[in-house]
């Protein structure tokens, strides 16, 4: 019922970027792994990814 309402391309980018950030999450909390600057740079641009091409004028998305 949510594809009658966001394109897939949108839902399946939305869906990945909260497994990824969701991994770091678990990551970093269970196991104490340690986020330097090229991580949470990374971890910046799959989120701006996801909410970028929602914001732009003509975009397609939700």
């Amino acid at each position: 019922m949510s594809l009658e309402q966001i394109s897939l391309g949108v839902a399946y980018a939305v869906w990945s970027g909260l497994g990824t950030v969701g991994s770091v999450l678990l990551g970093v909390l269970v196991w104490r792994e340690a986020l330097g600057p090229a991580h949470l740079a990374g971890i910046g641009l799959i989120v701006a990814g996801v909410i970028v091409p929602n914001v732009l004028p003509g975009s397609t998305g939700a």
